[in-house]
């Protein structure tokens, strides 16, 4: 999904925004038209996603959703729900054609987050939309979380599904506290068993929990409802992920990881070019795990768990090391590095078969650049590769240089990813 962040403007102040930072960052500064003309022509998605801040406060918000109705796009609107007059009285005039292909993902919080006007406004938007299609989003920012007040909204206005996500703020979140995993698992589970008892279709986003959160009975409840709603209300892996797209062509993988690695769009070919190199690039994060036991765990080991939310294992100790290897350059490449084989993307070994986004592609033969992929190992650092193969080059004196300049080039098809040897493991 791409997430058009169209302003950084908001009427609420949440406890648990994830957009907070950049709020304060960008105080206030909106999209214009032609750069979300341009961003619409670069995704070519077939859904865009409005977010923000509140996106409804963005001056040019209807003029933007019949930009992208117009370029035959599907519309969610990711929205507090907090309207104000202008865009009730704007929405109140949309015919049924209007209103196709809108999606309405309205966060809920408890209902003591809001005043007796915002109240008032919130069931005055969710009265108005009632019979369009929507969604609620809550998050979870604490333990003791009250969710009782969307349940309520669930049952009076029929709505069918909900998305949640358990909101990671700063790195010193609740994940840091390894104990406190099945009370949060329990808490989810609750909800959940809640949420399916009146044929909710429940779905887990951001910020979610490592397996050993869970007992076992409570995996089995989950796969039960797999089978009842065709969609797994919990979440192990950060595999499908989503991309953030802002004013002057920048873009980010969620807004937990936006000062850290911030792109230029104008440096991809396409979109696809992006999602490809961001998807594959922080598979480094896949390595890093937010607990010792982790690492030696039989869910991690069988790939049936991925630690959780990737913004969980980033702490005070790794963030620059992280920071380092999501820019990482050809020239960055240095002999402290461990590379790892990509194997979505280095299909053939032998061959050096690259699935590139845009196709396979066959780099050719090389018997010694062969063994040295063997040593990528996710153990081996490339200076000891460069030990172990470099007496097989003709010239000695240049071995160093060409492994080096290879393993940029596969770093570059995202075929090897890199990782360092101690500090990003610094909890094991």
């Amino acid at each position: 999904m791409t997430n058009f962040v169209v302003t950084s403007k908001c009427n609420f102040n949440c406890s648990f925004c994830f957009a907070a930072d950049h709020m304060k960052v960008q105080q206030g500064k909106i999209m214009s038209r032609k750069e979300f003309g341009d961003l619409l022509d670069f995704t070519g998605e077939r859904i865009v996603s409005f977010c923000g801040g509140e996106p409804t406060l963005h001056p040019d918000f209807f003029t933007f959703l019949k930009m992208a109705k117009d370029n035959n796009r599907k519309v969610k609107i990711l929205t507090n729900g907090l309207w104000n007059n202008e865009v009730l009285d704007n929405f109140t005039r949309f015919s049924a054609a209007d209103f196709k292909n809108i999606w309405f993902s309205i966060h809920i919080l408890p209902r003591n987050n809001y005043s007796a006007t915002q109240m008032g406004n919130l069931l005055q938007t969710l009265e108005l939309i009632k019979h369009q299609r929507v969604i609620f989003l809550v998050s979870f920012d604490c333990v003791n979380y009250d969710y009782s007040f969307v349940m309520e909204l669930l049952r009076q206005y029929h709505v069918k599904k909900i998305v949640y996500s358990i909101s990671v703020i700063k790195q010193t979140s609740f994940i840091s506290q390894e104990e406190q995993l099945t009370v949060w698992g329990n808490k989810i589970y609750s909800f959940i068993k809640e949420c399916m008892d009146i044929d909710v279709v429940v779905e887990n986003n951001c910020g979610f929990l490592p397996r050993c959160s869970f007992d076992e009975n409570q995996i089995n409840y989950f796969k039960n409802c797999f089978l009842k709603m065709k969609t797994d209300p919990v979440k192990f892996h950060c595999k499908k992920i989503s991309l953030d797209l802002g004013s002057d062509n920048s873009s980010w993988r969620c807004f937990m990881f936006k000062d850290i690695w911030n792109l230029d769009i104008k440096k991809y070919r396409d979109f696809y070019h992006l999602y490809f190199h961001v998807y594959h690039r922080t598979k480094v994060l896949d390595q890093i795990m937010p607990f010792e036991k982790c690492y030696g765990c039989r869910y991690y080991l069988n790939e049936e768990c991925g630690g959780g939310c990737h913004y969980y294992k980033i702490n005070d100790n790794n963030t620059f090391e992280i920071q380092k290897l999501l820019n990482l350059t050809e020239e960055d490449i240095s002999e402290e590095l461990i590379p790892f084989i990509n194997a979505e993307v280095l299909i053939n070994k032998e061959g050096f078969f690259i699935d590139d986004y845009i196709g396979k592609i066959n780099l050719g033969k090389n018997s010694l650049m062969t063994k040295v992929i063997n040593y990528c190992d996710g153990i081996t650092t490339v200076g000891e590769i460069i030990n172990k193969v470099k007496d097989e080059f003709e010239d000695h004196s240049s071995a160093k240089d060409d492994i080096l300049s290879f393993l940029g080039k596969m770093s570059n098809y995202s075929a090897i990813i890199f990782k360092y040897p101690s500090s990003l493991e610094s909890e094991k």
